[in-house]
């Protein structure tokens, strides 16, 4: 990972505000006040934090955090984000600063961090509360339908919500939609994103499934979710070609067809294939993984000033 996805300590330096505003979208709507938002655009946080444990950096581990607190100082009493496309927003941002804190907790260098992670920890529970609200899931049901990986999404946003706070009922609903998930596998692996499979997000589901796999499930159900993460990864390997490129033909969301927050068109985030692949390999056993991390990886560097 370090030589990868963490390879760059100052991705993102430039898209980070002093006061820990991310992307040109928040920035943008941090000077004005006005415009469109997304909580989600913070989750980098999350990221930064791990890179900068990956160095020992201390001045990356505060940007990242200062980044998951500006998200959390517009938090709403009960919970939420007066953001657009609320539900789905608000899950990419809890589960990344749920995930920030089990990293810090986790690593010798997190104690010097102990007042932020606390006070991070103290604001992960009215969110993830206001997640499942029976009104507030019964309308994301409806939105989040066809697409799958919200399911391993939301179910590790709750899922690491549970574990860092130690919430029974969390971690209870964070098991339904994970097993959801894992119920709309197709036979050959895909699983389905708006009525088709999408090379692009069954890499980010299975991220956010390995995810769950390593930190929130249970013996049982990590024997329930092996296969599904084998199939998901063979299906996906099957879309890469011998120089690392990953397909989008046949896309359903991410071949140009939708677009980012910022208006570009969506294509293969490479980033989240070299993850999914480097999970595989730690967690599969397979060294073939790995090796094929670093193609796609170097295959992205090659071409992504044209892209």
């Amino acid at each position: 990972m370090r030589a990868t996805i963490y390879h760059d300590r100052s991705w993102g330096a430039n898209d980070t505000a002093e006061d820990g505003a991310f992307s040109g979208v928040n920035r943008a709507w941090d000077q004005s006040q006005s415009g469109k938002w997304y909580i989600e655009q913070q989750r980098a946080g999350d990221q930064i934090v791990a890179t900068g444990l990956a160095y020992g950096d201390h001045a990356l581990i505060d940007r990242g955090l200062r980044i998951l607190e500006w998200g959390f100082a517009r938090q709403n009493p009960d919970g939420s984000f007066s953001c657009d496309d609320a539900f789905h927003s608000t899950s990419f941002f809890l589960e990344a600063a749920a995930h920030a804190v089990l990293l810090l907790e986790a690593a010798p260098a997190g104690q010097d961090y102990a007042t932020r992670i606390e006070a991070l920890r103290k604001r992960l529970a009215p969110t993830a509360h206001w997640m499942i609200r029976p009104e507030i899931e019964a309308e994301a049901a409806k939105r989040n339908e066809v697409f799958t990986h919200r399911r391993f999404l939301v179910g590790a946003a709750l899922g690491e919500a549970a574990v860092a706070l130690g919430d029974e009922q969390l971690l209870a609903k964070s098991r339904d939609y994970v097993r959801d998930g894992l119920r709309l596998q197709e036979p050959d692996g895909v699983n389905p994103e708006k009525h088709g499979y999408d090379s692009n997000y069954q890499a980010v589901g299975l991220d956010f499934a390995f995810r769950y796999y390593r930190l929130v499930a249970d013996e049982a159900l990590r024997r329930d979710m092996y296969p599904h993460l084998a199939k998901g990864v063979a299906w996906l390997e099957s879309r890469i070609g011998p120089d690392g490129d990953v397909s989008a033909e046949g896309n359903t969301r991410s071949g140009g067809e939708e677009r980012n927050r910022d208006g570009s068109p969506k294509g293969v985030n490479y980033s989240w294939v070299v993850i999914t692949l480097a999970d595989w390999a730690d967690i599969g056993k397979d060294a073939g993984a790995a090796d094929e991390a670093a193609r796609v990886w170097q295959r992205w560097q090659a071409v992504k000033p044209r892209r």
